[in-house]
């Protein structure tokens, strides 16, 4: 079974991409590899703390209302309150 892979491109603080390189040297992996596994790591935890689950719902949420206004033509049923406009990662 293969496994389709997407190229990208990833600008990191040169502190950061330091220990990344030390870290797969140390591990005899390709920095490549070194960073799959890392964000392997940080999306398993971001998606098992609930914490987080919380506010990407709320994020979620956010946007379907935002869509649901631009789509009705910002219709006052589905206007987004001013309070949450802006809010949430980009």
């Amino acid at each position: 079974m293969t496994v389709e892979v997407r190229n990208m491109t990833l600008r990191l603080p040169a502190e950061t991409a330091n220990q990344l390189e030390l870290l797969a040297q140390i591990q005899n992996v390709s920095l490549a590899e070194q960073v799959r596994r890392a964000l392997a790591k940080y999306v398993e935890s971001m998606t098992k703390d609930p914490e987080c689950t919380r506010e990407l719902l709320a994020d979620f949420s956010r946007r379907q209302r935002a869509m649901e206004a631009l789509i009705a033509g910002g219709g006052h049923e589905a206007q987004v309150p001013p309070e949450e406009v802006g809010k949430g990662r980009p």
